[in-house]
């Protein structure tokens, strides 16, 4: 099934200072920042290179933090999936920063706003204060691997035999 390619207009300078008119004036108060109080986990399951299934849990913060015990206590509890027992072999994250004074700088050099970041180990993560109604996307991406087969028991074939009676006169 093909589907059209959707076609993404671009940010204008008009669009920026529209914005920055909402941001300012604060009637609504859209960009209300506070702490962030949940995270989503991504738990990624590749057997043998190919990315088969994913869990996702969320996770409350304590003061914006994801710490190390939670998040040790989690990686143990999702590391076994149907029958297979899995091996860490990369955690990412993405931290949604932006407040009302960097979301204009944002939107004209998105590229310079590093959201990404790789851990080499499990160790707590801080989540710092952001737009409320962009909470949802701070993320932690588990990536798990397992490079065997399921184990599963195989019966041997059976072999006939041919039984002859022998008779005792």
């Amino acid at each position: 099934m093909n589907f059209p390619t959707p076609v993404l207009n671009e940010i204008t300078p008009n669009d920026i200072k529209t914005l920055k008119n909402i941001c300012l004036n604060d009637e609504e108060d859209y960009f209300n920042v506070v702490d962030n109080q949940y995270v989503n986990i991504y738990f990624f399951y590749s057997i043998n290179g190919i990315c088969d299934q994913y869990n996702k849990v969320v996770m409350p913060l304590k003061l914006g933090v994801l710490t190390k015990d939670d998040f040790m206590t989690e990686i143990i509890k999702h590391r076994n999936n149907h029958g297979r027992r899995f091996n860490l072999s990369g955690i990412y994250s993405f931290k949604n920063s932006l407040n009302k004074d960097n979301i204009e700088s944002f939107l004209t050099n998105p590229e310079k706003h590093n959201m990404f970041f790789e851990y080499k180990q499990v160790e707590s993560i801080n989540f710092n204060k952001s737009i409320e109604i962009y909470q949802h996307h701070n993320s932690v991406f588990v990536f798990l691997s397992c490079d065997q087969n399921k184990k599963s028991r195989k019966s041997a074939p059976t072999i006939q035999t041919k039984k002859t009676l022998k008779n005792h006169d």
